[in-house]
């Protein structure tokens, strides 16, 4: 039982140690943004980050176990742990990441807090919130055509010779792997953004 606490212990220990380590290099690489003039998606810089800097970390403390002079100091950290710690820490970094740098980028809910904040002293009626989102968020700081974008590099949109925007086949495919996960995962109340017209199949949750 001691050996098993001991054990546990060690292994929340470094995984904890791993995850602050590589969320601190993550914070250096997304203030550095190599990537940024290749990958333009913001999410998949983020997601590329966190895996490098998990990387890092997993490699150093596996140089440090092989080498030598430091081999007795760190024998209790096996190579199977440092290899988890690089899946766990990643996954905790992304999930970290997922509730804020991610959800800051794109959210309405969190520019509208922030609009609320800037304007404390004021209060705002469902009418000039639904024109700050339009004049703000759509209009100042070019929502739909960021968006646009996105899905251009991503292959879910194609657009005609004309200029106009249609899905491609890999979008279709995307929007219905969404739908299926949305039958075990509902995603929102009705109506849900995977159905702008309304999902028959569903019955309206009950907030």
């Amino acid at each position: 039982m001691k050996k098993l606490l001991k054990d546990l212990g060690i292994t929340i220990s470094y995984n904890l140690c791993a995850f602050l380590i590589g969320l601190i290099i993550c914070s250096m690489l997304i203030r550095i943004d190599f990537f940024n003039g290749i990958i333009y998606i913001y999410f998949f810089r983020m997601t590329l980050y966190s895996m490098i800097s998990a990387l890092i970390v997993s490699t150093v403390f596996l140089m440090l176990t092989i080498a030598k002079k430091t081999a007795n100091k760190l024998k209790v950290l096996e190579n199977k742990l440092i290899f988890s710690g690089f899946a766990i820490s990643f996954l905790l970094i992304y999930t970290f990441l997922n509730i804020s740098s991610f959800v800051s980028d794109r959210s309405y809910t969190i520019f509208s807090l922030g609009y609320l904040y800037e304007s404390a002293d004021k209060s705002f009626t469902l009418e000039e919130m639904e024109q700050i989102f339009i004049d703000g968020f759509v209009n100042q700081f070019d929502a739909t055509e960021k968006r646009l974008k996105e899905q251009l590099n991503t292959g879910y949109i194609e657009k005609d010779s004309d200029g106009k925007y249609r899905i491609s086949q890999s979008g279709k495919q995307f929007v219905r792997l969404l739908r299926f996960i949305d039958v075990f995962f509902p995603t929102a109340t009705n109506p849900s953004s995977l159905y702008p017209d309304g999902n028959p199949k569903r019955e309206i949750i009950k907030n």
